[in-house]
């Protein structure tokens, strides 16, 4: 596992360690609509394609969305929090049937391929705002447990969304 250096480490590292650093662990995207307390947090991680020692080949990466319902005006319930993670299809899937065509539901079940079929199921669903933008929403519901998390997406934000879900994909494959 690759841990993030120190400042020290950084400091002490020459300019080109330092982007190369950078290059492996990207920065968080995140949209914060906790202002008023009413919707959440969204961050959107890339994890790129990486070397798996049980394998001979490199597995595929993925982009990761952590959600957090707000407790107050600038305030997340990062325990509440909800985790998703997007294939490369279901980047494909955001980029043109959740922002430019208004609609998508996607469905996860994380224990399908194991006897935990059933037990946690997951949503993701972008939806068009009636005046502009459009509207984010996680759910998680595990053994009766139900979380939600949702915010409004500014027309700019969904922008900034799509370029960097379209130079994830690279990315994620190890291209």
């Amino acid at each position: 596992m690759i841990t993030k250096p120190t400042n020290d480490q950084l400091n002490s590292m020459d300019e080109q360690t330092r982007k190369q650093w950078a290059v492996q662990r990207p920065l968080v995207y995140a949209i914060y609509k906790g202002v008023g307390g009413k919707f959440g947090c969204f961050q959107f991680k890339l994890s790129p394609a990486y070397d798996n020692p049980n394998r001979a080949d490199r597995m595929e990466g993925g982009v990761f969305i952590e959600a957090a319902p707000s407790m107050g005006p600038n305030k997340y319930d990062w325990g509440k929090k909800i985790i998703f993670a997007l294939s490369v299809s279901d980047i494909g899937k955001v980029l043109n049937d959740g922002f430019r065509g208004g609609s998508l539901s996607l469905y996860h079940d994380p224990g399908a391929k194991s006897n935990k079929a059933n037990i946690t199921k997951k949503s993701l669903k972008v939806t068009k705002g009636q005046k502009s933008g459009f509207f984010l929403s996680l759910r998680e519901e595990t053994a009766g447990n139900e979380k939600t998390v949702q915010i409004p997406v500014s027309t700019d934000e969904a922008t900034i969304l799509v370029e960097l879900l379209k130079t994830a994909i690279p990315r994620v494959l190890g291209w």
